[in-house]
């Protein structure tokens, strides 16, 4: 049986239904590991990069960024804090929904308070009340994590826009904390465009995981037109490494992504109310998984992989055929594995 995923919080489009896949796609020999739209961290707290290896998490999402650098670092701090953040009803939620927005009291009439300091006093005053003002009207670090992970943790289905019912173990959320805390110690955090981060590993023995805003389909803090697809699918293309790209089941995407390995898999969706409602997604790489995921002796291994994948999971066609050929089209051409896709 599979150890239990580590998880921070809930998050819309998160992969803990597909890491079966995910992991199994993943190239064995590699360096570095860079989670490009890292989310809750799901990924990253569940995969093991090769021993001296190095995990980057990214995400231009500065909450999340922010949560993360406060699990990692100041995990008491934030512990502490959430002590004082109870939410008891759907008013709660929607108060702490506004503030994390920007749209509390205080944001709203920040502007005339700072032209009134202005008129009150005298330039050396004005500038500390301003000061005192914008402090007041700000969230600090660990409050701001604390806020955006119990709004997270209360939500339905960890959409973080509208509150769910379900009772939840504040110790829970502690030892979930130091938990993922601990995981993180060696783990390098980024808050950076998705091409800036991919560009500046553009190494052969790097490996970039993309998990997208999915085209037309969720809705993010951070807009995702379709100009930024577009430019994703050129970025990976001329990644010198290992790359490989979660994307929803649609046209656009399959063409946009004609030039990799497109794998289908499908999983619960859990974001309808249908019952056994199924959610159709592609996996893609940039290599061929067949000559750089599996070693030559080890097809048993990925056979035991593909009967121990959680339920609810679903191979698609190609991988599964993937899986069936592997044997006879390794065996016709004979020859070691390169170190990277483009040898």
């Amino acid at each position: 049986m599979r150890d239990s995923l580590i998880k921070l919080m809930p998050w819309m489009g998160g992969k803990g239904q597909l890491m079966w896949a995910i992991q199994m796609l993943l190239p064995i020999h590699y360096k570095t590991l860079v989670d490009v739209f890292g989310g809750s961290g799901i990924i990253t707290l569940n995969t093991a990069v090769p021993k001296g290896g190095l995990q980057i998490y990214n995400d231009l999402n500065h909450d999340l960024y922010n949560l993360l650098f406060c699990v990692k670092h100041r995990p008491m701090a934030l512990t502490k804090e959430l002590s004082f953040l109870h939410i008891n009803a759907c008013d709660e939620f929607d108060v702490l929904r506004r503030q994390l927005q920007g749209e509390d009291f205080t944001q709203l009439y920040l502007d005339e308070e700072l032209q009134l300091a202005e008129q009150m006093f005298p330039p050396p005053e004005a500038d500390e009340v301003k000061r005192l003002l914008q402090s007041r009207a700000e969230l600090s670090d660990v409050r701001r994590a604390a806020a955006i992970y119990k709004l997270q943790r209360y939500s339905y289905n960890g959409n973080g826009d509208s509150y769910g019912v379900n009772s939840c173990d504040i110790q829970r959320f502690f030892r979930d904390i130091w938990e993922c805390s601990h995981r993180l110690k060696d783990v390098a955090l980024e808050n950076k465009d998705f091409e800036s981060i991919i560009t500046a590993h553009n190494d052969p023995q790097t490996t970039v995981y993309c998990d997208p805003p999915y085209y037309e389909a969720e809705r993010y803090a951070v807009e995702f037109p379709r100009s930024d697809h577009q430019r994703l699918h050129d970025v990976l293309a001329q990644h010198r490494g290992f790359a490989m790209v979660s994307y929803n089941n649609c046209d656009y995407i399959r063409r946009l992504y004609a030039d990799f390995f497109i794998y289908e898999v499908e999983r619960p969706n859990s974001q309808s109310k249908k019952k056994n409602d199924i959610y159709r997604e592609y996996i893609m790489t940039n290599y061929d998984p067949r000559v750089f995921c599996v070693a030559n002796d080890d097809i048993r291994r990925l056979q035991q992989r593909w009967e121990d994948m959680p339920t609810g999971a679903y191979p698609g066609t190609t991988i599964e055929n993937l899986r069936r050929n592997y044997h006879e089209e390794r065996n016709d051409t004979g020859q070691d594995r390169p170190d990277h896709p483009r040898q």
